[in-house]
């Protein structure tokens, strides 16, 4: 929408709620409308923006986590009666 929109639907909305002719005579509310329009209009950006950029973070994030999971070594606990806490490494040694 444009500010023009905004006015039409300021002028048409508060005439509505308080009869014809009352944003005429209050242009004040229809300066306030205007006002929460623009500020409406800023956070619905906003919030798009900020999804769109969480939704970027949330496949990083899941892409390295995916990266760190298949080059770290893998842990054995002690609770489960591992004596070194690294398992062994399931490749041969090309030395031996």
């Amino acid at each position: 929408m444009t500010a023009h929109d905004y006015m039409r639907s300021a002028v048409t909305d508060i005439d509505g709620l308080f009869g014809a002719g009352y944003a005429k005579l209050h242009p004040e509310l229809v300066a306030a409308y205007m006002q929460t329009a623009a500020a409406d209009f800023g956070a619905a950006i906003i919030a798009r923006a900020i999804e769109g950029a969480g939704s970027a973070i949330a496949s990083s994030v899941e892409a390295v986590a995916s990266e760190v999971h298949c080059a770290s070594p893998q842990y054995i606990p002690a609770s489960r009666g591992g004596r070194s806490h690294r398992a062994p490494n399931p490749l041969p040694s090309p030395l031996k």
